[in-house]
């Protein structure tokens, strides 16, 4: 829905206050398809979107409320791949099967295996973990309570606590985890909890920059 949107933003003793105006929009219904893996798993629809959610979802939230540290950002994000990539799963799709469903809080970008990843930003690793649903899986904080997410990698060059530069390559493309059915990358931005859409917010970055 269509409202106002207040932020505060804290640094020190100094605080910036912006409202934003928010406007509704209409997010397409896909189908949701089991992977191979899930359904020699025995997995259900009810059952897989039961088990993302408790087990891979609980973790990844535990590090997004986790305290921040530093404020690492200096300019615009940049794109997590060599070129662009074709869009292959939009963010805020509806994906449902009879009346179960689950929203896809990222983009899938489309690319062969092993094909380089690079971070969109200079932050600290939060999470260099391979999780069962979402495969290996990377966390970056930024600082300001901004995250960027890598799903579905196949290799992983960083650890948790590391400290990575912009366009640092911290993995290959994938197709590794549970719910993934061919190679690409999952790529997420957060702030705090909440999803945002990451082609925008990297477009948005952009133009803040200048």
């Amino acid at each position: 829905k269509s409202e106002a949107i207040t932020v505060n933003l804290t640094e020190g003793e100094t605080t910036l206050t912006k409202t934003f105006q928010t406007e509704k929009r209409d997010f397409p219904i896909t189908q949701l398809i089991l992977s191979e893996t899930q359904k020699d798993q025995g997995e259900t629809p009810e059952s897989a979107v039961e088990n993302i959610i408790q087990n891979d979802g609980t973790l990844i939230y535990e590090v997004l409320g986790a305290p921040h540290k530093k404020i690492h950002i200096q300019g615009p994000f940049i794109f997590p791949l060599n070129g662009k990539p074709l869009n292959v799963g939009g963010f805020g799709n509806i994906r449902k099967s009879g009346e179960t469903e689950i929203r896809h809080l990222g983009v899938d970008l489309d690319g062969k295996r092993g094909d380089p990843v690079f971070s969109t930003h200079a932050g600290e690793v939060r999470m260099a973990q391979n999780l069962s649903n979402f495969g290996n899986t990377i966390i970056i904080d930024h600082g300001a309570s901004i995250f960027s997410l890598y799903l579905h990698l196949n290799e992983m060059f960083v650890n948790t606590g590391d400290t990575v530069v912009q366009e640092k390559k911290i993995g290959t493309i994938g197709n590794t985890g549970a719910y993934s059915l061919d190679p690409h990358l999952h790529f997420s931005t957060k702030i705090g909890t909440a999803s945002v859409d990451p082609l925008l917010f990297l477009e948005i970055s952009k133009k803040l920059a200048k």
